[in-house]
């Protein structure tokens, strides 16, 4: 069985949409900081416009749908949740390890896990997979049909090289950051402990 098969979609496509989701999932997180908290915050650690978590959800979501179908609409939103939970708390916690910092942090928020994952915000990754499922993906795979190869392969090109780049950069970064600075660095902490008013 190929990857078409099982997923339903080839690996050319898989890596395309790996790419976009990274970058509306980028898009999404600034727009909703700037709305919520009136200022855009430096997210992740990759200095590019993407953000491989969304990705990764994506293209996880992608797959569930493929076997679940439309018809099982209620257990593919708990899969959904799962994948949320599951990919946030991994990359959470991959990301502390290799550079002793949190990039995000709910401690403090109901059902957390080690401040990598909370219920609340897991709730909202699902309700914008499913968004992206039921409302975006038809109209990102209707362009993508009609872009012509060539088109594809620089677009892929460009993505992939800056991504890697980026990515070993950031690795690099971090690995210095854990070895140098001896205390935790919290870029962006979404816990619920108020500002004391001076």
């Amino acid at each position: 069985m190929n990857v078409q098969e099982s997923v339903g979609f080839s690996a050319i496509q898989l890596m395309q949409l790996f790419a976009i989701y990274s970058v509306i999932g980028w898009l999404t997180d600034n727009i909703y900081c700037l709305i919520k908290d009136r200022h855009r915050f430096d997210r992740g650690i990759m200095r590019g416009p993407y953000m491989p978590l969304y990705g990764c959800m994506m293209v996880l979501s992608l797959f569930v749908a493929h076997q679940l179908l439309m018809d099982a609409f209620a257990y593919m939103l708990i899969l959904l949740f799962f994948i949320a939970t599951l990919v946030e708390l991994t990359a959470g916690i991959l990301i502390h390890l290799v550079t002793a910092n949190r990039y995000w942090n709910y401690t403090g928020r109901f059902l957390n896990i080690h401040g990598y994952a909370c219920l609340v915000h897991s709730l909202k990754i699902t309700v914008f997979l499913a968004g992206c499922l039921l409302l975006v993906h038809p109209l990102v795979m209707s362009i993508i049909s009609i872009t012509p190869p060539w088109l594809d392969l620089i677009f892929l090109l460009i993505f992939y090289i800056c991504f890697v780049a980026d990515g070993i950069d950031a690795i690099d970064e971090g690995i210095f950051m854990r070895k140098f600075m001896k205390t935790e660095v919290k870029i962006y902490d979404r816990s619920k402990r108020k500002k004391r008013r001076a």
